[in-house]
């Protein structure tokens, strides 16, 4: 009886011990969940803020050129403002769109040789005017020859972009910002150095996290949304390279360290340059009848508007079958078309028309919010030769009118 005792105490402080640790378990996941919650409020809050500045901003201007008593250096400086703004707003989404787009798998990366002091050089001289505006000294040390890579050039001049980017945000007007890229031991090293506000030691292990950002106060001098180095982590981590971030501490600056696998010199036979803006064509010389398909009003009629100052013949319709019948009577050389359209969406409409033998070889320009590679290739299977991500410039447009004159490639020109 004793032994049986002896069992069933030893039973019962197992059993205690099992539940203390499971209890000890649940606690430790209701803490990370509840951190995570908190976190995913205040991001959210974050986003809100850094939409609406921007958005003051453009209603701002609009209200300024309604006025009639406005000088003419006051329309422009507020017109600058509202592209800026804009820029910045359509730059906040992309963000976001490509932290889904990683974190889900589905980014597709265009590698091929290309040379890493050019994409820096580049990426540097894309950021240089933000640099200027708030005085700081940037340096910038490249080697002599090039330093190849394999992997794709815009994806690279992000990462650059991004870390210049935080470098800038997080140093004080007046300071000091230093680039550098080396060649050690087969790895390209790219370094951005910074004498801004640095890190504690506490934060140093959450700085890749997404929706992790130094600065949390509520006036939001720095604005972002804590997206730029999740992103340059998961690109560089894409490219089979590293990146480490350190500090002295707060006040002392931070550096940032990139490493990607090098190619050998001599393996290299021809350099490859990295992405470059393309020169900006002549607007069309032909007038062209463009039927615009939006259940948004606005922007299609103010699209509708662009392209009538340019000389084209434009229509405006709403929805899906309303396109149809009014792409049989129009006749358009090229149909600007949503994809989210009530009833029929704008794969179905683009369908239909590749169905019927007089829209053939119609220009179908896809023109949406909806930007992932899932997207682009729904709209190549549906026919489209182009697919444009709202909200897209006039100038990417008239790229696209002007190619309208020339034979159509359809499949392989969805950008």
């Amino acid at each position: 009886m004793r032994l049986n005792a002896a069992r069933v105490v030893g039973r019962v402080h197992e059993l205690i011990v099992l539940t203390i640790e499971d209890i000890t378990q649940h606690q430790r996941l209701v803490d990370r969940l509840e951190a995570a919650d908190h976190q995913k409020d205040e991001f959210l809050a974050m986003l809100a803020h850094e939409l609406r500045n921007p958005l003051a901003a453009i209603s701002n201007g609009l209200a300024i050129w309604e006025r009639m008593d406005v000088d003419a250096d006051t329309e422009q400086r507020a017109r600058d403002s509202a592209k800026r703004q804009l820029k910045h707003e359509i730059g906040l989404v992309d963000d976001l769109l490509d932290v889904s787009r990683i974190t889900r798998g589905i980014i597709k990366l265009k590698v091929e040789p290309v040379d890493l002091v050019q994409i820096v050089r580049h990426g540097v001289a894309t950021i240089r005017t933000e640099s200027d505006a708030r005085r700081h000294r940037l340096s910038l040390a490249l080697p002599a020859e090039s330093l190849m890579v394999e992997g794709d050039s815009m994806r690279l001049e992000q990462i650059v972009v991004n870390l210049l980017g935080n470098a800038i945000k997080y140093t004080l007007p007046g300071g000091e910002i230093a680039v550098s890229l080396t060649r050690d031991d087969g790895q390209a090293t790219l370094t951005v150095q910074d004498n801004g506000i640095g890190m504690a030691a506490d934060f140093l292990p959450t700085i890749f996290t997404v929706f992790v950002q130094a600065e949390r106060s509520l006036d939001r001098k720095s604005a972002g949304l804590g997206l730029g180095l999740a992103l340059v982590q998961r690109l560089v981590h894409l490219h089979h390279g590293t990146v480490r971030a350190s500090s002295e501490g707060l006040g002392r600056g931070s550096q940032f360290v990139v490493r990607l696998p090098a190619l050998p010199a001599e393996d290299i036979e021809v350099e490859h340059s990295p992405a470059v803006a393309l020169p900006i064509r002549a607007q069309p010389t032909r007038p062209r009848r463009i039927l615009i398909v939006d259940d948004n009003a606005d922007a299609a009629e103010s699209t509708a508007m662009l392209l009538k100052l340019d000389g084209h013949e434009v229509q405006v319709v709403q929805d899906g079958p309303t396109a149809l019948l009014r792409a049989k009577d129009f006749r358009p050389d090229i149909v600007l078309l949503d994809i989210g359209l009530p009833d029929m969406d704008g794969y179905e409409v683009a369908r239909r028309l590749r169905a019927t033998p007089d829209f053939a070889d119609t220009m179908l320009i896809a023109h949406s919010g909806y930007a992932g590679e899932e997207h682009f290739e729904r709209a190549r299977q549906a026919g489209f030769d182009h697919h444009l991500v709202k909200p897209a410039s006039i100038t990417q447009l008239n790229e696209l009118i002007v190619e309208s004159g020339n034979t159509r490639n359809r499949l392989g020109s969805v950008s």
